[in-house]
């Protein structure tokens, strides 16, 4: 079950246009159903680890500079428009996805990111994916066992159990997807 089935609309939502406004409503509807969503910005995300936890994950906003005056009140100006984007929309609550994230997925790829995630978990919860550097036997280890730390923490944050065959089922789906 979710653990933000009441959670009303953002206090700017009348501001919105109305297609902004849409998505809130698919977004809050889908969430009073009692779904679980997941954000993320990064395409290392194994998506398929949350498909198998029975949330959905969903990709947060970041493509607009309509935000970043507001990010800009509390990251530096030369960090890179995607950070700042995607901060703007988190503190503003104009993304509708990272508003009704029961959690937000991040990972290491640069220290700007490192950084807006600690402060966004002072949002919304966040799981930071700690990726390794190079293609040797030793980072393909340590990401196998960061992908466990990954099962082991949404297993009970959602109060779930990630079967082998929920990954396997997972994987599949998401194969055929991007092979369409």
């Amino acid at each position: 079950m979710s653990d933000n089935i009441e959670q009303p609309l953002p206090s700017t939502f009348e501001e919105f246009n109305e297609q902004r406004k849409a998505a809130f409503i698919r977004v809050k509807d889908y969430k009073q159903a009692g779904n679980r969503l997941v954000g993320f910005l990064c395409s290392y995300t194994p998506l398929e680890i949350i498909d198998a936890a029975g949330a959905a994950s969903v990709a947060l906003c970041g493509t607009s500079d309509e935000v970043i005056p507001e990010a800009e009140k509390v990251l530096p100006a030369n960090l890179c428009p995607l950070i700042k984007s995607s901060y703007g929309f988190a503190v503003s609550d104009k993304c509708p996805y990272t508003y009704f994230s029961n959690l937000i997925v991040g990972e290491t790829t640069c220290d700007g990111k490192k950084k807006m995630y600690e402060l966004l978990s002072e949002l919304k919860p966040v799981y930071v994916l700690h990726l390794p550097q190079g293609r040797e036997k030793y980072a393909l280890d340590m990401w196998t066992s960061e992908l466990h730390r990954f099962i082991a923490f949404l297993e009970q944050r959602f109060h779930v159990a990630i079967t082998d065959e929920a990954l396997r089922a997972a994987a599949r789906q998401r194969n055929a997807e991007r092979q369409a």
